[in-house]
């Protein structure tokens, strides 16, 4: 292979390893912040989700210009260029990962949504879409899908409660009414 070829393989794969880089740090950092944002409104099982995505997507970002990186210098020592196209192939692999991470969590409310099957999903499904063109949507999108699976999570627990008070005062007058009719 010439030099011009591996010049421009090399770059192409510094591009891709530094975008994946830029995108995974640009998603991961914001949503490890606010990933407690389900916990304090109660809502159960996403906040341990959010974090696992954002970790995993740092680590991804971080390791992927490492990685390339330690191909290209491979290739360079033993002339061998399979080494440079599959780091590429890596780089490219990663960048899905990246990808598909970052829409997760950039998506998550709108997940959220769906997944809880809420009333108020077009609500956040519109705050998430919008988020896209003014970012800081995403944090009220957030908190309304995370509170309203909260109300969703404890209606049946309130229901139940209701029930069971409702039970005890039958009960309750049933006794009544047996010792005042003797």
């Amino acid at each position: 292979m010439d030099a011009q070829n591996y010049a421009n393989l090399s770059a192409l794969s510094n591009i891709i390893s530094n975008s994946v880089e830029i995108l995974g740090m640009a998603t991961g950092i914001p949503n490890l912040f606010l990933g407690w944002v389900p916990m304090a409104c109660g809502a159960k099982g996403y906040t341990s989700k959010i974090y696992m995505a954002c970790i995993g997507n740092i680590v991804v970002a971080l390791g992927t210009p490492m990685m390339v990186n330690t191909m290209e210098q491979m290739a360079r020592s033993t002339n061998l260029e399979m080494l440079l196209f599959l780091g590429i192939a890596l780089s490219c692999g990663l960048a899905l990962v990246t990808v598909v991470l970052s829409f997760a969590l950039a998506l998550s409310p709108a997940l959220m949504a769906w997944r809880e099957k809420l009333p108020s999903s077009g609500l956040i499904v519109g705050l998430t879409l919008f988020s896209i063109i003014l970012p800081i949507l995403w944090i009220p999108a957030l908190i309304v899908a995370s509170l309203a699976v909260t109300k969703k999570q404890t209606a049946p627990i309130v229901q139940l409660i209701k029930e069971q008070r409702q039970d005890r005062k039958e009960e309750q007058e049933s006794n009544e009414s047996g010792q005042s009719e003797r």
